[in-house]
């Protein structure tokens, strides 16, 4: 299992050097189901992208998915320590593809407001592509805790990916408004059929410091 998933990763670090190749497999990310086991008393929660190849009847397909493990948990004293059990540990979810232009209505399931969710879901298709061109791809989001809720089984979660304003500071004088890649996380309530957006993620690269970079123990690790 570990030497799945350091391919896994390892499969996006390469594909992500062909910024054509991975605007065209992001363009078409739409959603992913979160099952997660518990909370283990972590501040966030680490989503690392990875690319899986999938067996196809005359060929192989590349499939996006996403690693979620906490933070408390993604270090390197506690990754080596349990190395043959990290399916244990790290969950692997599906991303659900969606063709551009197909399935963005307003009659999608997607704590920001509902409106605000699906503007930035409705910009990830059109806009991802031309940021990839000019920034360096992420390897990983980092949310916080109080996106999720484990406790209430009645509650399921999604993570959806979307596109948001951010302020860069251009200068001494001047801040310019650039959008950013984005990790929405969606709580349906199935009980009280209600649902309620959380948006709080942190993306990586860019690392503030080495120090930062090495709390995401799974980007040290090589096959």
């Amino acid at each position: 299992m570990m030497k799945q998933i350091l391919e896994n990763l390892q499969n996006w670090q390469t594909e992500k050097k062909d910024k054509s190749a991975i605007a065209s497999i992001l363009k078409i990310a739409d959603y992913f189901d979160i099952n997660y086991p518990n909370a283990d008393g972590s501040a966030s929660y680490h989503f690392y992208p990875a690319l899986e190849l999938v067996k196809g009847e005359k060929e192989d397909v590349t499939q996006l998915i996403m690693y979620m493990i906490s933070k408390k948990r993604d270090t390197k004293a506690f990754l080596d320590t349990y190395k043959g059990d990290w399916n244990e540990v790290i969950r692997k979810f599906t991303v659900i593809n969606t063709p551009f232009g197909e399935g963005k209505g307003e009659d999608d399931d997607t704590k920001i407001s509902e409106k605000e969710a699906m503007e930035r879901k409705m910009r990830w298709s059109k806009e991802i592509g031309a940021w990839v061109e000019k920034n360096e791809v992420f390897d990983v989001f980092d949310l916080p805790m109080e996106d999720f809720n484990f406790k209430d089984s009645s509650i399921t979660m999604q993570g959806h990916f979307g596109m948001k304003e951010v302020k860069v500071e251009e200068g001494t004088t001047f801040t310019e408004v650039k959008s950013s890649p984005d990790l929405i996380i969606l709580q349906t309530n199935m009980q009280l059929k209600s649902q309620a957006y959380f948006d709080m993620a942190k993306l990586s690269p860019p690392f503030k410091n080495t120090q930062y970079q090495e709390e995401f123990a799974l980007l040290q690790y090589k096959i």
